[in-house]
């Protein structure tokens, strides 16, 4: 049986999750369960502040995707926008505006 909380396998005496603490509900998972994938989701969030993070977290998130968790498409969309992003800061950095940029900031 499964947790529908958490979606971990638990013994079919259980009463209480072992892992998370959910009263058991008797019954089995649904066929198109997945457990969410939260490092799909931390790379989607952390892509358009830190292409590393986003490339980190995006990469784990997709090999947990592909070992049964959801999340496929938010770790790929992940690494583009990490991606996409690290290219805009190296654009940004080789043409030298953000050098304009940063000198608009601090003289305002």
């Amino acid at each position: 049986m499964f947790c529908r909380k958490c979606g971990h396998e638990i013994p079919n005496d259980s009463n209480v999750c072992q892992y998370c603490g959910e009263e058991v509900v008797y019954g089995s998972r649904p066929s198109d369960y997945k457990p969410t994938n939260g490092m799909a989701i931390a790379g989607l969030i952390t892509a358009f502040i830190s292409p590393l993070l986003g490339w980190i977290f995006g990469g784990i998130g997709l090999k947990r995707a592909n070992n049964g968790y959801g999340g496929k498409w938010m770790a790929i969309l992940a690494i583009i926008i990490a991606t996409a992003n690290f290219a805009y800061s190296m654009y940004m950095v080789s043409t030298g505006k953000l050098d304009e940029l940063l000198n608009q900031f601090m003289n305002q």
